[in-house]
């Protein structure tokens, strides 16, 4: 037995505290556990999530792509299913998020549920243009600046 092994996080806490989405979903499409990152990604609280399946935060293709990838998983032809797929918001918006599922099985490799990771790729576009605003700002603040700008470190070098 390590001596870290008391301070390694359980499944359960890497599930619950990651910023991304994580959901246990059934081989049928219903949410089964559900992260608060992935309630906030979505909008919905984890009660509403539970009360519905995939389909509800999907328009018609992406769930054909999704259910297409439980069938190959299902039938051992994938190891992983990733897509980028439009989902529902609670206020109705479109979110492009990055699905990635895998198949979870029993001790005698029957099917039990997918284990999906969801990344919101809108909110990484936006923190990519507000860097990207940010560098151009800072670029233009150096060439543009008519006075001259020296940077030195604690000592004076």
């Amino acid at each position: 037995m390590s001596k870290y092994s008391n301070m390694e996080p359980s499944i359960d806490e890497i599930f619950e505290f990651t910023t991304n989405g994580m959901a246990l979903i059934s081989t049928e499409g219903h949410w089964l556990k559900i992260n608060s990152s992935l309630c906030a990604i979505l909008g919905y609280s984890e009660q509403e999530l539970l009360a519905s399946n995939i389909d509800d935060i999907l328009d018609d293709y992406p769930a054909r792509q999704i259910k297409h990838g439980m069938e190959k998983l299902i039938a051992g032809k994938l190891c992983n299913f990733k897509a980028v797929i439009s989902a529902k918001h609670k206020d109705s918006s479109l979110i492009s998020v990055d699905w990635l599922m895998f198949l979870l099985q029993n001790m005698d490799q029957a099917p039990r549920t997918f284990l999906v990771h969801v990344k919101d790729l809108s909110r990484q576009s936006e923190m990519e243009r507000k860097l990207a605003e940010s560098e151009q700002r800072y670029k233009s603040l150096i060439e543009h600046n008519p006075a001259g700008i020296l940077t030195c470190d604690r000592e004076g070098r």
